[in-house]
């Protein structure tokens, strides 16, 4: 709430973890983008959407717009329930990598959100398009590794204020630019087929397709490269996000078979009542063990 009532006020607006993520910070300004290139000469506006003036306020605004919302939310829960109901059946084939499989889980649950399309890249055997989607989640996982890494080493640190770029730094640089190779190439794509109104109907009910609609829209506030770079950002950031909170979730139940019971009971009775897993399932008022298993988690 706090931060919601800082947004409103003058500059600067709050602050985000990502000003402290300096590898990734200049590697997208090696790359000349708007995601840490701010678009005034205001000092909270330098680092762009990483920083805290307006084009941060711009760039938030239009990417909250269709996704944080209540309402919104609920109209991606059909497709992310797809997602979600692959990755538990293939969840047994991934027992010995644990991390890997929460990756490519995010990747999918994101992924039915973004472009509305399932990936099935939960499990290596099923997951289309193998080179493109397998290797996105690879990569982004070493190079938020390697970023990390790079931030908790004193001597990384020490070495890139003396202007030294170590391996580190160029392992991480070659994974980010494939990340946004492969995220900028699904776009294009995208777009392209939705001009030419071959979306399926996932497809137009996704984020992206809305944002597309949208852009044209506020083409003089928000442009191509804009939209292009948000995507990039919000696919690499979801990953890592979205599988952090999974598997510290599967852990504490793992540890407390009470807890994971209790869970698995009142989930089983919303979902029979509710005819499956679905939007009124997920209601705080049908499942409120759940809401606070995961904000227990959070704490």
């Amino acid at each position: 709430l706090k931060g919601i009532r800082q947004e409103k006020a003058p500059q600067p607006y709050p602050r985000g973890i990502i000003e402290t993520e300096w590898p990734l910070l200049d590697w997208l300004q090696s790359k000349n983008s708007i995601l840490a290139k701010g678009t005034n000469d205001d000092e909270e506006d330098k680092l762009g959407f990483a920083g805290r003036g307006e084009t941060w306020k711009r760039l938030r605004i239009f990417l909250q717009t269709d996704l944080l919302s209540p309402q919104a939310a609920a109209g991606y829960i059909p497709a992310m329930v797809k997602a979600a109901n692959f990755a538990s059946k293939v969840a047994p084939s991934s027992a010995d990598a644990l991390n890997a499989y929460a990756n490519r889980c995010s990747f999918d649950l994101f992924n039915s959100l973004m472009f509305g399309q399932l990936t099935k890249t939960a499990c290596i055997d099923t997951c289309e398009d193998e080179e493109n989607n397998l290797q996105f989640c690879t990569s982004t996982a070493k190079g938020m590794d390697d970023l990390f890494m790079q931030m908790t080493s004193p001597a990384q640190v020490i070495l890139f204020q003396l202007g030294i770029k170590t391996s580190m730094y160029k392992d991480m640089a070659d994974s980010f630019d494939t990340v946004f190779l492969i995220a900028e190439r699904r776009v294009q794509s995208f777009r392209q087929r939705s001009e030419a109104n071959e979306l399926t109907e996932d497809e137009k009910n996704s984020y992206l397709s809305r944002a597309i609609a949208r852009q044209k829209e506020e083409k003089d506030n928000i442009s191509e490269t804009d939209l292009m770079e948000l995507v990039k950002i919000a696919l690499t950031a979801a990953i890592d996000t979205t599988s952090s909170v999974l598997k510290w979730n599967m852990m504490h139940l793992a540890l407390n078979l009470d807890v994971q019971e209790r869970l698995h009971a009142e989930l089983g009775e919303s979902t029979m009542k509710h005819g499956g897993l679905n939007a009124e399932v997920l209601r705080k008022v049908n499942v409120p063990y759940l809401y606070a298993v995961i904000r227990e988690t959070h704490r």
